[in-house]
């Protein structure tokens, strides 16, 4: 059955390009093929370089290319991730409080270092700030903790999947995070080799 409500969700680090539009496209086709509701969400979580005048022009551009979506943004929004920080702090405080997050201060070179090429030819963090203690005080981001295993998992393009864990190979994380913030870290979500997000 298909879903009801699908969304886009680009971030305003820059103004509309190709690569965007033809994931609206994508998006929007999915919704009119299947009378879903198109939500658009701004994923503004790069502070550092997204601008008013980005997340403006994608409002303008998408209208100009004839998209249109089912919710309003306003200041602030549910639609806006910067205007949420207070749920997203609370999220990772209850992963932390199960133990299932650590700190990370790996640099995009220390991280390059210590990753392998896994079996699907994705890059595979190897975890090694899992067990250093990084201090809280420090800039760090935040990976979640996974033991091996198995996900199995329905996708509605592919189909059954089954993706194996060796306890970092599905780790998420946000590099740009810092300690200051009011959400201290963040997890970002990454693809999969077998066309999922995790």
């Amino acid at each position: 059955m298909p879903f009801r409500r699908t969304r886009y969700a680009p971030s305003p680090t820059g103004y509309l390009h190709l690569g965007h539009v033809a994931h609206m496209l994508w998006v929007w086709g999915y919704g009119r093929k299947h009378d879903a509701e198109v939500i658009l969400r701004i994923e503004d979580h790069d502070r550092g370089r997204c601008r008013p005048e980005y997340e403006d022009s994608i409002y303008e551009d998408l209208r100009w290319l004839g998209f249109d979506w089912a919710n309003t943004i306003g200041h602030p929004s549910l639609f806006r991730q910067s205007d949420n920080d207070a749920v997203y702090a609370a999220a990772l405080e209850g992963l932390a409080a199960r133990g299932l997050v650590y700190r990370c201060d790996c640099s995009r070179k220390r991280i390059a270092e210590h990753s392998r090429q896994g079996e699907t030819g994705e890059w595979v963090y190897s975890g090694y700030c899992r067990d250093r203690n990084v201090p809280a005080d420090r800039p760090h981001g935040l990976r979640l903790r996974l033991e091996p295993g198995e996900e199995c998992f329905d996708d509605l393009r592919l189909g059954k999947q089954t993706q194996i864990r060796s306890g970092n190979a599905a780790t998420c994380c946000s590099e740009t995070a810092t300690a200051s913030g009011p959400i201290s870290s963040a997890l970002s979500s990454t693809t999969c080799g077998t066309g999922s997000t995790w």
